[in-house]
């Protein structure tokens, strides 16, 4: 029998039609037999971080404005109201470094974020022959809107 399944999609994951599609996917394997059965894919990916075959990062990716489709790192700054007549206005500049990722290119992967208006951190490890298929994905599905 089918189970009644309903998918609920986090509000911070917007438009992100990637990770429910990824989602999909897992269970279409599951249901193929592609996936092998009580093998508990949390179990391989612990196995895979025992074997430093893969690294933890976890990574919000918030909104941000495009200023430069090429820089993936934004200034952002702040001010505070010191009471007395005057604003003390500065600026913060942060970088930090990734891993490279191997799945970079993945079709539900960090590549869906490219031009969409969130920090993504990984842009200058795309190749760019990832950004250019991208950016016309990116535009045929504005295109189909």
């Amino acid at each position: 029998t089918i189970p009644d399944v309903q998918f609920y999609k986090a509000h911070y994951l917007a438009d992100q039609d990637h990770v429910i599609n990824t989602f999909v996917e897992r269970i279409s394997e599951a249901e193929s037999g592609e996936l092998e059965e009580n093998f508990d894919l949390m179990a391989s990916f612990k196995k895979r971080l025992d074997l430093r075959e893969v690294d933890i990062h976890h990574h919000h990716a918030e909104y941000q404005p495009i200023l430069d489709p090429d820089d993936d790192e934004m200034l952002t700054g702040h001010s505070h109201d010191h009471g007395h007549g005057h604003t003390h206005d500065h600026v913060h500049e942060h970088t930090h470094d990734h891993p490279f990722y191997k799945h970079i290119g993945h079709p539900n992967g960090p590549r869906t974020m490219i031009d969409q208006g969130v920090c993504c951190c990984f842009m200058s490890q795309f190749p760019s022959e990832v950004v250019d298929d991208q950016r016309k994905i990116n535009l045929l599905k504005e295109k189909d809107k």
